[in-house]
């Protein structure tokens, strides 16, 4: 027992070492969502300090990301970044709009934190019977030798279906935007 709990200390130690923090703000990580009305939504959200950690592959290593509360993109190949996900309903026959009221933005340069290595791109989906090497390293080289901020939209609806007598979508919000050749 005693020789396991030595080995693994050294482990968590390494884990912590090997994390850093990017100082967003000062406050938790928080996504609230008020419904004003039937066909309203009021969304808030405050992105608290970002987790940096390195991953190493055969392919190099790359920077991962992490957002309490947020889930990772999944464009297989392109920038894992955090996402926040939530199912929402529409009114029958509704389409949705997108008003943005107001946002404060603050520029980062992962390199000017001492974070040189590009950010970690997203791998397919593994099955519970499937070994990890069975894929092979996904990296769309196209999008990571974009010098732009990568093109998505900061906040989309998907319309999913019907459950029942109610029209589901998914809410999708990107709050981190990020350009591969700046890093």
């Amino acid at each position: 027992m005693l020789r396991k709990l030595s080995t693994f200390i050294p482990i968590i130690w390494g884990v912590v070492f090997a994390a850093s923090v990017i100082e967003v703000s000062n406050r938790e990580t928080e996504f609230n969502m008020q419904q004003i009305n039937p066909s309203v939504l009021n969304i808030n959200i405050t992105t608290g300090d970002i987790v940096t950690f390195s991953e190493m592959t055969d392919e190099g290593e790359y920077t991962r990301l992490s957002l309490p509360g947020f889930h990772m993109s999944h464009d297989v190949g392109e920038p894992e970044l955090p996402e926040i996900h939530s199912l929402i309903e529409i009114p029958q026959e509704a389409s949705p709009y997108i008003e943005i009221v107001s946002s404060k933005y603050r520029d980062y340069s992962l390199t000017d934190l001492g974070i040189s290595t590009p950010i970690f791109p997203a791998q397919p989906s593994l099955s519970k019977s499937q070994n990890p090497g069975d894929n092979p390293f996904s990296i769309n080289t196209e999008v990571y030798s974009k010098n732009t901020l990568l093109q998505k939209e900061i906040v989309s609806v998907i319309i999913e279906g019907q459950l029942r007598a109610i029209q589901i979508a998914n809410l999708n919000i990107r709050p981190i935007e990020y350009n591969p050749v700046k890093n």
